[in-house]
Order: structure tokens, then sequence, then C-alpha cells
């Protein structure tokens, strides 16, 4: 018999990953719909914009490096249980 916590805790990851993905803007229209609502103009937007880049590589460099350590590592344990 399963525990409502062993339940809950994929249920809500799940439903954190689908919350995030409906909010994340889609295209340029919407990007800038969200910046308005919060009061940031384009000229912000621009500045923001040679600081983000950079920290959007670094995020997807680090996210691209933790995948081959994952892999890495399921694959070494594999073979030593095979």
């Amino acid at each position: 018999m399963t525990s409502t916590n062993t339940l809950r805790r994929p249920l809500l990851s799940w439903l954190g990953a689908v919350l995030g993905f409906a909010l994340l803007p889609k295209c340029p229209l919407c990007i800038a719909g969200y910046l308005v609502s919060l009061g940031i103009g384009a000229e912000l937007a621009h500045r923001a914009a040679g600081v983000v880049r950079p920290l959007a590589g670094a995020a997807l460099g680090l996210a691209i490096i933790a995948l081959v350590v994952a892999a890495v590592r399921r694959r070494r344990a594999a073979c030593c249980c095979a």
C-alpha cells in the first residue's frame, strides 16, 4: 500500500512543470505584454538584455553539463551492476 505523500510528490512536480510552461512567454508579443504589465519599458528591457543573455547561456551550459553527468552516472551504474 502506498502512502499519499509518495503519490503527491510526482503530482506536485508535474503540476509545477505544467504551470511553469503555461506562464512562460512563447512569442515576442507575449514577452512585450509581460513587460508592459510589470511597468518595464522597452529601453530598460534592452539594457537588461545585455545581462540576461550571458546568464541564459551560462544556465544552458550548466543544464547540458548536468545532463551529461547524469547520463554518465547512469551508464556507470548499469555497467557495474550487470
